[in-house]
């Protein structure tokens, strides 16, 4: 919010138009940087919340898969990337809540989006689901803390993001009864959510 202010202050000053556009798309990109982590605060301060309550039901886990790799189409056709995915079956049933499924796929595909070097391998067998792709710098990463709140790895990795992604991920995670899991094998990551199967 600080830089928004200051490039608006600039743009104040400024007769170019081509100088004013400038500017004005950096304010756009830094309040969606703050807008984007206010909503990532407060899902993190949702999930902390003692009386946080999450009704599990029977959720067809692709179809929900599916809704957010199309309403990330954008970001992944900016880049250039197509998904690569594996399913074994049609319609694998896990127990959960279909809002908070929902919000982990999307924090998994967008940490593979921002911090990936090439388009995810995303695998689904039984009820576990995971999300693989090459990083830029395994070195600066620990595998390990990749769930803790804030940790961000490299300074790469800490580019318009508040390190809360996948931390939200673990305290969903744990809500619906799953076990989230990242490894480091060579410079491929991979983050595993393995869910409880409905159909047991």
């Amino acid at each position: 919010l600080a830089g928004a202010k200051g490039y608006a202050q600039l743009l104040e000053d400024e007769g170019d138009v081509t100088a004013r556009r400038r500017y004005l798309e950096a304010i756009e990109r830094r309040i969606d940087d703050a807008s984007k982590l206010l909503d990532q605060l407060f899902a993190y301060a949702q999930v902390q919340d003692p009386d946080y309550r999450i009704e599990r039901e029977p959720v067809d886990a692709n179809a929900a898969l599916a809704d957010t790799l199309a309403a990330l189409y954008p970001p992944f056709q900016e880049k250039g990337w197509a998904p690569r995915t594996d399913f074994e079956d049609a319609q694998p049933g896990v127990l959960a809540d279909a809002e908070a499924l929902a919000r982990i796929f999307r924090n998994l595909a967008v940490n593979a989006l921002r911090y990936g070097a090439d388009a995810p391998s995303i695998v689904q067998r039984g009820p576990g689901i995971s999300f693989s792709n090459r990083v830029e710098d395994p070195g600066g990463l620990d595998a390990a803390r990749l769930f803790d709140r804030f940790y961000q790895g490299s300074e790469s990795r800490s580019e318009g993001s508040g390190g809360l992604g996948l931390a939200i991920v673990a305290q969903l995670c744990r809500a619906i009864g799953a076990a989230a899991t990242a490894t480091l094998d060579g410079d491929v990551l991979t983050v595993a959510v393995e869910f409880e199967d409905a159909r047991r």
